[in-house]
């Protein structure tokens, strides 16, 4: 968790960082940095570290630990809420519904993925950003937060239904708040356009062919 902290104070020191290393320095960087974690030290970046880089290593950290960071369990009613929100009386309060799953993540789990999301949520928000967005970003880390024990998962539906609960939760990082008030205060501060626009509702809709306007989505 140390190691994480630090690679992610590095990043969002760097988000607006826009000058790159060239190639073989970024390779030096990189070893460097790597053999340090490995020998239990506190890595050093350089000043013009690319922040791409230190992505990188994160996912790597996440792709590594023995325990994915989001529980296997949400499988079940991230199934149920991609079916259910095109459906739904109000994507509002389905949201909610899910959010509240969410809370019930160990405490660990779920303050280092609201950390880490806080970041990405940073990252893909700065001018600089240019290609990465909460979406760029979901494909990057949903499928090592959410993934078997052992290996990457591999069904296409998983794969995309884990990529957009990454990017929502990017582009929402509240939604991992610990309590239940602050997780519904973020979807409310949400206009009806930026609830429909969240990865999560676009993808359940694409699964539904799409056909869904009267939804309602206070």
């Amino acid at each position: 968790v140390h190691v994480l902290g630090v690679l992610l104070q590095h990043l969002d020191a760097q988000v607006a960082a826009v000058e790159r290393l060239h190639e073989h320095h970024r390779v030096a960087q990189l070893q460097r940095v790597m053999e340090a974690i490995n020998a239990g030290k506190r890595p050093v970046f350089d000043p013009s570290a690319d922040p791409v880089d230190v992505v990188w290593l994160v996912k790597t950290f996440f792709n590594e630990l023995s325990v994915p960071l989001l529980d296997a369990s949400l499988m079940v009613p991230l199934d149920a809420l991609v079916g259910d929100l095109p459906y739904a009386a109000s994507i509002g309060s389905e949201l909610k519904v899910f959010a509240d799953v969410l809370g019930r993540l160990a405490q660990a789990h779920r303050s280092t993925a609201r950390a880490v999301c806080t970041v990405l949520h940073r990252v893909a928000n700065a001018p600089e950003a240019g290609a990465s967005s909460p979406s760029s970003l979901g494909e990057v880390f949903g499928p090592v937060w959410l993934r078997a024990s052992q290996g990457h998962i591999i069904s296409s539906d998983i794969y995309d239904m884990v990529t957009a609960l990454a990017a929502t939760l990017i582009a929402v990082p509240q939604l991992l708040a610990d309590s239940a008030e602050a997780r519904a205060k973020a979807l409310d501060a949400l206009s009806a356009a930026e609830l429909r626009a969240l990865p999560i509702v676009e993808m359940a809709m694409a699964k539904a062919d799409g056909g869904h306007d009267d939804v309602e989505v206070a």
